[in-house]
């Protein structure tokens, strides 16, 4: 998606509570692997058998190291012995028939697309949002600024590791 914006990766994160999100603007620290690691033990230990960690196309550590599903996948069976599976979301993306829903919200987040466009200046860009059933039109740089306050906002720590 984009190599240096973890912004879908974060989005998706919290959206799933997972238990780890990479994302290149947080690099983690030097010893990711043993806290990653332990976080996991922990939630296993008080009984929950699934873990959904997200990896940004762009992740990296602090040595600019990349950091890969497939690194994390063999940390994990080979520190704790678990099964571990991971899903690109480029092929799930791109995956199955679109559904009654998605080409209807297509049509009109087109239609009101082209609306916006014949409304807009060129010193003003817009996007649309859908908040509920309702599509919105919002100032691009109102989105920016609040995305990039949240990550200001938010300790290294408690934007890598979810809390218990």
């Amino acid at each position: 998606m984009s190599k240096d914006c973890g912004s879908l990766a974060l989005t998706a994160a919290i959206a799933l509570e997972a238990d780890f999100v990479f994302i290149p603007e947080v690099p983690p620290s030097q010893d990711w692997p043993d806290v990653l690691c332990s976080h996991l033990q922990r939630k296993r230990n008080v009984g929950s058998r699934l873990h959904i960690i997200i990896v940004s196309e762009g992740a990296a550590d602090a040595d600019k190291k990349p950091i890969t599903a497939d690194d994390i996948k063999k940390i994990i069976e080979d520190k704790l012995k678990y099964d571990v599976r991971v899903a690109r979301l480029g092929y799930i993306q791109r995956g199955g028939r679109p559904s009654f829903l998605d080409r209807l919200l297509g049509c009109r987040m087109g239609s009101e697309a082209i609306n916006a466009l014949l409304r807009s200046k060129p010193a003003s860009p817009q996007v649309l949002c859908l908040k509920g059933d309702t599509c919105t039109e919002s100032s691009c740089s109102f989105h920016v600024f609040n995305k990039i306050q949240l990550l200001r906002t938010r300790s290294r720590e408690g934007a890598i590791v979810k809390g218990d």
